[in-house]
């Protein structure tokens, strides 16, 4: 039988709309409603990877009920009595194959002998060769093998039947000792609080219920980045480091371009032709027109030099800002990585059969990814845009302080669009992480 990790009630539906009526009658007909009802969240309960918290039984029967919701005409159904005891076994032929499946084509593959009787056609077999067709009565008459069959398998079931009475009535009749019948395995023992540090919580509050995938509400918690901050190189102080280094950058890229404006402008006024306009006429007595022509190379030598210490000391602190950042952010992955892995080495056995095998997969592939990569990359974007308009705030600032009036208000539409589509974005992000669980789910359940 087929079972993926999900639960009871998702394994049954297989994709298919909940009829609540439709529902109780498939799993009442196949048997599976006792079992379902001693479970403590019911059709809720997580059956784990290749439903390893059932047993083959309740597999066999879980499968049965699957196959009944959706209302086939032709049921082939594989021996599915014998991995159930007798009682149940009789009834999922009344209530099933002699019941739901009256009108419907089924095909039962079986050798429980009691219930051949009630076929309207039987079909004996002898290592993959018919060797004879037709009802319980006509084959006892035409078939010798069958009738054989019939009996041997016969004597073999009373004989089980009665070594089973006999083991029954010797364990029954056994003397138990008295401290043996004083305790059972649903016993309270005395606890101190000694021991009682060591016992694990079984209230109701404790048991958690099928482990679903938590999706935040609202904006990422400061407490996500600190802790990713943390992991990477230096921590607080090497984030502190790189951010500076991004500020340097920024006012080095701004000073460069103020520099080459200076000496444009000295450039021209030393080579622009006399003009009786004002400004020009003020050019005109400027020191820089009226050099020597030594003290005027001497002057556009000291203009380059600065040009090209501005831009060497740029291209240094760019690249060690690249490096540092590129280093720290691989550190904070890998740290991020190296503690959800040894989480997963030492979480106990309940932990995989609460949590899809496709979740932690989705976990240790496509998220890891986004951290190594999406992440990295935009956290770089984000520094550096923001050291760049910092910057640029500061210089405009400095040269003509009234320009700051129109940044409020072109300030507050961006952080009007901002707060619209921000939300959506990230709600998308997460639905989407949560989604792609559910496609690492299914392959991997198959390939099992």
């Amino acid at each position: 039988s087929w079972i993926f990790s999900d639960s009871i009630k998702e394994n049954i539906l297989f994709g298919m709309e909940f009829n609540e009526k439709k529902f109780n009658e498939s799993i009442y007909a196949a048997g599976f409603d006792t079992d379902i009802a001693n479970f403590q969240y019911g059709d809720s309960t997580l059956v784990g990877d290749n439903g390893v918290i059932l047993s083959g039984g309740q597999k066999a029967r879980l499968s049965l009920a699957r196959a009944l919701y959706r209302d086939e005409d032709i049921y082939l159904l594989d021996d599915p009595l014998s991995a159930v005891d007798v009682e149940v076994a009789r009834h999922i032929f009344e209530k099933c194959i002699l019941g739901r499946l009256r009108s419907k084509v089924c095909i039962l593959v079986t050798h429980q002998i009691q219930f051949l009787k009630y076929a309207t056609t039987i079909l004996f077999l002898d290592k993959g060769n018919q060797l004879a067709s037709g009802t319980y009565s006509q084959l006892h008459q035409m078939c010798p093998e069958f009738k054989q069959w019939t009996q041997t398998n016969a004597n073999n079931t009373r004989l089980d039947s009665s070594s089973t009475s006999d083991t029954t009535s010797q364990l029954n009749s056994s003397p138990v000792p008295e401290f043996v019948t004083q305790f059972s395995l649903f016993t309270e023992l005395p606890t101190s609080p000694e021991t009682e540090k060591f016992l694990l919580p079984t209230t109701e509050k404790s048991v958690q219920k099928q482990t679903e995938e938590f999706k935040r509400i609202g904006s990422v918690s400061g407490s996500v980045y600190l802790r990713y901050i943390q992991a990477s190189l230096g921590g607080v102080l090497g984030i502190a480091i790189i951010f500076m280094l991004f500020m340097g950058t920024s006012v080095l890229t701004l000073s460069t371009n103020w520099w080459l404006g200076r000496w444009s402008n000295a450039e021209r006024i030393r080579y622009a032709p006399e003009s009786t306009n004002v400004n020009c006429t003020i050019e005109n007595h400027s020191p820089i027109r009226n050099m020597t022509m030594n003290a005027w190379f001497k002057k556009r030598d000291n203009y380059f030099y600065t040009l090209l210490g501005f831009v060497l000391l740029n291209v240094i602190l760019l690249f060690l800002r690249t490096i540092l950042y590129f280093l720290s952010t691989h550190i904070a992955a890998r740290t991020i990585h190296n503690q959800m892995f040894s989480s997963i080495l030492r979480a106990p056995v309940y932990f995989f059969d609460t949590n899809p095998i496709g979740r932690i997969i989705n976990r240790c592939s496509k998220d890891i990814s986004s951290i190594d990569e999406k992440l990295s990359e935009a956290s770089y974007n984000f520094i550096e845009a923001f050291s760049n308009i910092a910057s640029t705030i500061s210089f405009i600032a400095y040269i003509q302080p009234v320009s700051l009036i129109s940044l409020i208000f072109v300030g507050a539409i961006l952080e009007r669009i901002r707060r619209f589509f921000s939300p959506a974005i990230r709600d998308i992000k997460r639905l989407e992480s949560l989604g792609r669980s559910m496609l690492f789910v299914q392959p991997f359940t198959i390939l099992i």
